[in-house]
């Protein structure tokens, strides 16, 4: 089986189909149960997964992760740079773009944050320096996820993701 083999199109396709006609909480009940196989291999015992990707400016996605974020280095050298949180629930890599393997191009890719408390956060960003493109605002009508985005010095997405209640939502109006 190859990578782009049409059966795994063809698998893909048919789960799209049914998210699009999913309308009731029993229809993604279904999805979410549809059988697979066990998983492939066998976790490691240091870390279980990272994304990794290439940049131009190394040294500015470095210094954003650690003193914009206040992510922790989980492994670091001159070309490598492997960021997880306190909690090490997740790891995030950076390493500089070379001939080899070039660097993503701003706004391929997208790293998702969910946050206790959006409001709050975007106000630590905002005193840390950084500009927040899009602020808190309802994940559409009668939704109470908000989301914040920005982007690193290298053009990667950031989203927060975080659940409002309105009285919360009151609350923060009211104090701004």
């Amino acid at each position: 089986m190859s990578n782009t083999d049409s059966s795994l199109r063809e698998r893909g396709e048919s789960l799209m189909e049914m998210a699009r006609n999913a309308s009731t909480k029993e229809d993604w009940k279904k999805i979410w149960e549809i059988p697979r196989p066990d998983i492939a291999f066998t976790w490691g015992t240091c870390w279980k997964q990272c994304v990794e990707y290439h940049v131009n400016d190394f040294a500015s996605e470095v210094a954003f992760y650690l003193d914009v974020l206040g992510l922790s280095f989980n492994a670091f050298d001159p070309n490598y740079a492997m960021f997880t949180s306190p909690d090490h629930a997740f790891y995030l890599a950076v390493t500089p773009a070379n001939d080899d393997s070039p660097a993503v191009t701003p706004n391929t890719m997208r790293v998702e944050f969910m946050v206790e408390d959006i409001h709050a956060t975007v106000e630590k960003l905002a005193q840390r320096g950084l500009a927040v493109d899009e602020i808190s605002q309802p994940w559409g009508e009668n939704n109470p996820m908000h989301i914040a985005r920005f982007l690193t010095p290298n053009g990667v997405g950031i989203t927060l993701w975080c659940m409002v209640t309105a009285a919360a939502e009151t609350e923060t109006q009211a104090t701004a």
